[in-house]
């Protein structure tokens, strides 16, 4: 048989219960502790506000959109998209038909007015020949036209120049046959004045006599009669060289009269044509405009993009978009749209944290810009009717050297967050209670 072995029996006594109000009290003082922590984290630690807008890079000066004012039909596509331009390259070609038709017309009329006009300055001038305006001359060899217009207004100012020398010639003959008559009546004048100077003499000497007897009175009144005839004759030839010399004097008015009315004549269709004028290098510069602009230039150096019209023959309508030259050379920025609700605390000179979307976020860092421009009206995205006002964003060159060799590209997405302040965990939470009981205090 086995043996089995005995095993000590357990000791009876009170069982002890184990200790644990340390353990509650340690848990009370770590919950005051991770409370108060909290309350002081929440009380102290600064957290940032910020204005999220979403954006695109852009340039400074923003993208030069090409379009025709009266549109037109295509002849002629000189570039596509992606190609470079420099300022004043030819973009496009529009048919001119009907604007260089329309041109010629105009010039047509501005240069007859020209030559009408440079012929009553002549006239007015006195001038032996008319002097030419160069915008004529230089055309006549290539403008029969032109070359008819000019003839037309020389054979007028050779007709009215000889007809106002033909009238002042009349008058001017009148005159001097005029001045001829006063000579010869002051000739016979000088005569008749001699004569009776001796018939006054032999009057007196016949008289003497005839007082002393010695000569017969009928002599004496026969020389009386002669002296009275002769001193008549004399009276009527001084009243004739006065009357001559009145003729003389209104003739030479008659000259000035003819003069003066020619020149106010040449004077009034000159300011009438020159008024015309006026009007023709208005209506001529604006039809040159519409011909110059069948030729379409880029205004900046740039790339194109956004070529609207591929085929010639294609009709453009007036102020229609045709493409756009993005400059190049010129600084990237980032532009946003701004929420109407944030838009009271973003201003110039905030910070902002930008985020390249069309990177991947792990090999990218997020980048730090400053707002330069804030828009001050508001505007309405017309694809989804939000409203948002337009903020502008600089990059540094700093800044956008972190990004290595990738480049960044026109119309890339951006997102913004546009530092406004710092607060704490604990103000976030009081605010709107606070607000709460400004509100109903101003109520109340």
């Amino acid at each position: 048989m086995t043996e089995q072995l005995a095993l000590p029996a357990p000791e009876e006594g009170p069982r002890k219960k184990p200790k644990i109000g340390g353990v509650i009290l340690f848990g009370i003082l770590v919950g005051f502790g991770f409370v108060g922590g909290s309350l002081v984290w929440a009380a102290l630690a600064p957290l940032t506000s910020a204005a999220i807008a979403s954006g695109v890079i852009t340039v400074d000066s923003n993208v030069k959109t090409v379009q025709h004012l009266e549109g037109g039909i295509i002849r002629e596509i000189r570039v596509k998209n992606g190609d470079a331009v420099d300022a004043g390259d030819l973009l496009m070609l529009l048919d001119d038909a009907q604007s260089l038709a329309s041109f010629k017309l105009v010039n047509s009329r501005y240069l007859s007015l020209r030559a009408l006009e440079a012929r009553l300055i002549a006239e007015r001038d006195g001038l032996e020949s008319v002097n030419w305006p160069e915008e004529i001359v230089t055309n006549l060899e290539n403008d029969a036209h032109l070359r008819e217009i000019k003839s037309a207004q020389q054979a007028i100012f050779d007709a009215r120049r000889q007809a106002l020398e033909l009238r002042q010639n009349i008058l001017l003959e009148r005159v001097e046959q005029l001045n001829s008559q006063v000579t010869s009546i002051r000739s016979q004048v000088d005569s008749a004045s001699r004569q009776l100077k001796f018939i006054d003499e032999e009057v007196d000497a016949v008289d003497a006599m005839v007082k002393k007897g010695l000569e017969r009175k009928p002599r004496l009144l026969k020389l009386q009669r002669e002296q009275a005839k002769l001193a008549g004759d004399l009276g009527q030839s001084r009243g004739r060289i006065a009357e001559t010399l009145q003729k003389v004097g209104e003739t030479k008015l008659q000259i000035l009269n003819v003069t003066t009315e020619h020149m106010n004549e040449v004077v009034a269709e000159l300011r009438e044509v020159q008024s015309q004028l006026d009007d023709a290098k208005e209506r001529r510069e604006a039809s040159r405009d519409i011909l110059e602009r069948s030729a379409i230039h880029t205004p900046v150096s740039g790339v194109v993009e956004n070529l609207q019209f591929f085929t010639t023959g294609g009709v453009i309508g007036p102020g229609e978009k045709i493409m756009d030259i993005v400059p190049k050379n010129d600084e990237l920025i980032v532009e946003a749209k701004v929420m109407p609700t944030d838009i009271d605390s973003v201003y110039v000179g905030l910070p902002a944290k930008l985020t390249l979307s069309a990177f991947k976020q792990r090999t990218v860092p997020q980048l730090n810009g400053r707002v330069f421009y804030v828009a001050s009206a508001r505007e309405d995205d017309k694809r989804t009717g939000e409203s948002f006002y337009t903020v502008r964003i600089r990059i540094p060159k700093e800044e956008k050297a972190r990004i290595g060799s990738l480049e960044l590209i026109q119309g890339m997405p951006v997102d913004s967050m546009i530092v406004t302040g710092e607060s704490t965990f604990l103000n976030y939470l009081i605010a709107p209670i606070r607000e709460s009981f400004e509100r109903a205090f101003r109520q109340g």
